[in-house]
């Protein structure tokens, strides 16, 4: 494991690690904000592609459910939620989600990444205010500024350990 200086970091400091496997080399960064460039836009795009997707698959699924509402069969509940249109275009959205994860993991640490995906409950939390009226209480705001602090923290943490 190497850790060498890159051109795209902004100030040319060695954030990124190389990782020699096989033959090729994938060079690990954390968040868009340590990169420049057309490698920022991509990060950028990868990550609001992840996270658009995810929140409108889970925001399509409840509106599916709402839409089906109640049956004393269950398996007619499940067979007329499977025909929903809002289920067909949520699993696509999932499709897109898996795909624009599998591109942000190539290129980064699922230590760093993986937490950073609670930024989707944010889209949740408003996207389910807007669409269903659900109440949003103090206690979802400070859950919200949580989860932003927390990725925060995370991707400072990333200075902290050159050795990992």
């Amino acid at each position: 494991l190497e850790t060498n200086s890159c051109d795209q970091c902004a100030g040319g400091r060695k954030s990124h690690k190389i990782v020699h496997r096989r033959g090729q080399i994938a060079v690990t960064t954390v968040f868009p904000w340590t990169l420049r460039g057309l490698a920022l836009v991509r990060a950028i795009l990868l990550w609001i592609t992840f996270i658009a997707a995810d929140t409108c698959a889970q925001l399509l699924m409840k509106s599916a459910v709402l839409h089906v509402g109640a049956s004393e069969a269950e398996v007619d509940w499940f067979t007329s939620l499977a025909l929903q249109w809002r289920v067909w275009i949520a699993g696509g959205c999932l499709i897109i989600a898996f795909g624009a994860w599998m591109f942000i993991l190539r290129n980064t640490r699922l230590s760093i990444s993986f937490p950073a995906t609670a930024l989707t409950y944010i889209g949740i939390i408003i996207g389910s205010r807007l669409l269903f009226g659900e109440s949003l209480s103090l206690i979802h705001y400070a859950g919200v500024a949580l989860i932003v602090l927390g990725v925060v923290f995370l991707r400072g943490a990333e200075g902290w350990d050159d050795d990992a």
